[in-house]
């Protein structure tokens, strides 16, 4: 239910982002229908209640191009935000460690959700593992719990996500194999031999 409750400001969040774009400034409430003209409002006039009726049908057709428009996005941006949250979600339960639960819960508890969206919106790959290391240094979490500004918390979260990794386990140091030599004879025959080549001792 929580994540539904996130899933949905972030979709709102960005809704509104969309809708205040300069290409939507030009034609201003676009997705708003206009009451539907009467004879009365065109003073009884036939033609200008034709023309007024035309003009209606339009706007009344582009505003429903628009919504439909947006409504589409929306299930885009909530189909994406889904698929991030459970690849974040396996991502996690792969993680080599026991407590990483603990640290997301005290994430979840400690930094706004702006930011908690940010870094599932934002991360592709790694989004586990900065919830981890924010939920394991409280300096880190207050620092990105204090951006209130989303386009500095997302810098933020990136430059952390750019240090933030796991240390690899320590391997076992493989100890090397003794080397065999061969040549089991007495060191003094040997040397015997060398002096006197092809003398035999009796």
């Amino acid at each position: 239910f929580k994540e539904t409750q996130k899933e949905n400001r972030e979709l709102r969040r960005q809704l509104e982002q969309i809708q205040s774009k300069p290409a939507e400034a030009q034609q201003p409430q676009s997705d708003v229908i206009p009451p539907k003209p009467t004879l009365e409002s065109c003073e009884y006039d036939e033609a200008a209640f034709e023309q007024a009726m035309t003009d209606w049908h339009e706007k009344k057709g582009r505003a429903e191009q628009v919504k439909q428009q947006q409504q589409r996005q929306q299930q885009e941006l909530q189909q994406r935000l889904t698929e991030r949250l459970t690849k974040h979600q396996e991502r996690a339960a792969k993680l080599p460690v026991k407590d990483y639960r603990e640290m997301e819960d005290i994430v979840r508890q400690e930094i706004p959700v702006i930011q908690q969206e940010i870094l599932i919106h934002a991360a592709d790959e790694g989004s586990e593992l900065v919830a981890y290391a924010l939920g394991k240094n409280q300096q880190l979490r207050q620092r990105v719990a204090a951006e209130t500004d989303p386009i500095r918390a997302a810098f933020l979260l990136g430059q952390i996500s750019q240090q933030v990794k796991l240390a690899p386990k320590p391997k076992k140091a493989i100890k090397p194999e003794p080397e065999v030599r061969g040549g089991g004879a007495d060191a003094k025959q040997d040397d015997f031999n060398k002096l006197c080549p092809g003398a035999k001792i009796e």
